[in-house]
This record gives structure tokens, C-alpha cells and sequence, in this order.
């Protein structure tokens, strides 16, 4: 049996407010694939069907069943709370936004949201 958990998160290179990054890793913490996708326009900030698309799109190039990984784990911009809700007043469109809820209810796994510098 094959095991993969995924991860998900907000750059933090170079350009950490231009683009959303996912890699999915096995437990042992080996990436097995990872894809990076720049905002529509650096004024519009992350959409979170963006997110779920490249999580999608990951998941996809490595071959992998999304109904068999464990969990994802979110590095939002701004501030989390413990439901997962993403509050980002600087970035356009993240304002109380649900990411947790939202991807636990698309991806039927569990999920944890932070802000991007825990991760």
C-alpha cells in the first residue's frame, strides 16, 4: 500500500506574494511532487479554487488517487485561527475566508491552516 499525505503551501522564496506552491510528500517527508502556479494577477492575490486546482494538479502529475492521502496541510497568508479561517486584510480577497472547511469538504481529508511563516 502506497501512503501519501499532502502539503500546501504559500511561497516563501523570493517572491512570496506571487504564487501558490504544492508539493505532495510521503510520511517520511520525501517530496514525490511539488508545482508552483502564479496568482491570475499579483493584484488579485490566491483564489481558493486556485488552491484546490493546483492541490488537483499535483496530485494528478504524481499519479496519485486523491481519495488516498491523508491530509493537507495549509500555510495561508495572514493570520489562521484554529478552524482554519484565513484572515489577510493585505491580500486582496482574504478576508475571513473558510480554507479549512474548504478543503476538507472537497478533499474529504483532514486539514490544518496556519499562517505561511509557522510553515
Amino acid at each position: 500500500m502506497s501512503t501519501t499525505a499532502s502539503g500546501v503551501w504559500k511561497s516563501a522564496s523570493s517572491s512570496p506574494k506571487s504564487s501558490v506552491r504544492v508539493a505532495l510528500a510521503a510520511l517520511q517527508g520525501r517530496v514525490i511532487a511539488r508545482h508552483p502556479e502564479p496568482y491570475p494577477t499579483l493584484s488579485s492575490g490566491p483564489q481558493v479554487d486556485q488552491v484546490c486546482s493546483v492541490i488537483e494538479t499535483v496530485l494528478a502529475r504524481a499519479g496519485r488517487d486523491p481519495r488516498r492521502f491523508f491530509g493537507i496541510g495549509v500555510g495561508a497568508p495572514g493570520l489562521a485561527d484554529v478552524t482554519g479561517r484565513v484572515n489577510a486584510p493585505a491580500v486582496p480577497g482574504w478576508r475571513d475566508v473558510p480554507l479549512g472547511d474548504v478543503l476538507t469538504t472537497r478533499f474529504k481529508v483532514p486539514v490544518l491552516v496556519d499562517g505561511h511563516a509557522n510553515f
